[in-house]
């Protein structure tokens, strides 16, 4: 305090720490400094040591009006940035900030098995914009994340995003080629490393006076596109409902679960059965109805064509409208009591026509 006999009592800090990345982050959101740089850190999570200097210049009696600057120093960290994010591995690079925001420059690290780096700056509007840019391989989706829809998949892919960060929430915005990614999923989403499947992600993100989050989520390839809605809070959000549309830009449905409609050329059932068994047929289907036509269905060993499919899960069942080429009628599928699991019940169903191809 460079003069107590002042009335505008000033307290100066002038320092430098090393230690847990963690316990840096901790003392950024119990100090002036988080509502200063926009909650930049709050759902940070992190593993491994850092470097911390700082300047703070604290008017003690109207404090809002303190000064700060800050380096922090990444050291081969372990960051989760936030709920259902995956980790970034063996972080390094410098967090600049002061009162007036935050700035990046060339953090490195790795991410879902591939290299990774990213800049931020605040903008104007007091908003956090990072631009990222890496690789994401097969293996390091598999072990982020356990999805049999994975398995399949061979190779790496270089990715390109941007990040927006405002009041806590964060939009995100990624884009790949694919190419580099091999897929061995049943058609329509077998791709050779070679080929090139555009595919864009964005997420946006409110929060209401309550403070629950949602989540808008949408995905845009030339197969499919989807829109999704998740809701929770800052630590942990849910799937509530959502569209997928072959050929037909999806809406989001007023009833929950995940809703199928458009039209696909062939589809090989036998594969996705096969390849969906693999999980253990454990706990609910997420999906929840479908209205979508095929140019052709293979199913146990038979093709159906010029099919159309109106179906919707009821009572924990399903009831479907079945009109083709080689059948008309209801089908109902009812699971078995007791809880055997999703592939044991009894299927009926009521035909006009039915003709069973070779």
């Amino acid at each position: 305090i460079p003069d107590l006999l002042v009335h505008e009592e000033r307290l100066d800090i002038d320092g430098e720490a090393r230690g847990p990345t963690a316990e840096f982050f901790n003392f950024i959101g119990q100090s002036p400094v988080h509502a200063m740089i926009g909650d930049f850190t709050a759902d940070m999570q992190a593993a491994g040591n850092g470097r911390l200097g700082l300047k703070l210049s604290i008017p003690m009696r109207h404090n809002k009006d303190s000064k700060v600057a800050g380096v922090f120093q990444f050291m081969n960290n372990r960051i989760v940035a936030g709920p259902d994010m995956p980790a970034l591995e063996q972080v390094n690079g410098r967090l600049e900030f002061s009162e007036t925001g935050v700035r990046v420059q060339n953090i490195s690290g790795q991410l879902l098995g591939g290299p990774m780096a990213l800049s931020a700056i605040t903008q104007k509007d007091g908003t956090v914009r990072v631009t990222a840019q890496g690789g994401v391989s097969a293996a390091g989706l598999r072990k982020a994340f356990d999805n049999v829809l994975l398995r399949p998949l061979q190779g790496a892919t270089d990715w390109h995003g941007v990040i927006t960060l405002r009041n806590n929430l964060a939009d995100i915005d990624i884009e790949s080629s694919l190419r580099g990614m091999a897929s061995d999923l049943p058609a329509p989403f077998a791709k050779k490393a070679s080929e090139a499947l555009p595919l864009r992600i964005e997420r946006k993100t409110s929060q209401s006076a309550a403070g629950v989050q949602q989540e808008i989520i949408s995905v845009n390839s030339q197969i499919f596109s989807a829109l999704l809605l998740r809701s929770g809070d800052a630590k942990q959000t849910r799937f509530e409902r959502g569209a997928i549309g072959f050929g037909v830009k999806p809406e989001l449905p007023s009833q929950s679960g995940l809703w199928l409609n458009g039209t696909l050329r062939h589809v090989d059932l036998d594969q996705w059965r096969s390849l969906l068994a693999q999980d253990g047929g454990s706990g609910p289907p997420l999906l929840a109805g479908a209205d979508i036509g095929f140019g052709s269905v293979d199913v146990f060993g038979k093709r159906f064509n010029a099919l159309h499919v109106s179906a919707v899960a009821q009572d924990e069942g399903w009831q479907a409208s079945l009109r083709g080429k080689e059948l008309s009628g209801d089908v109902t599928w009812k699971p078995a009591a007791g809880g055997e699991g999703r592939n044991h019940g009894k299927v009926t169903g009521r035909f006009k026509t039915l003709a069973i191809p070779e």
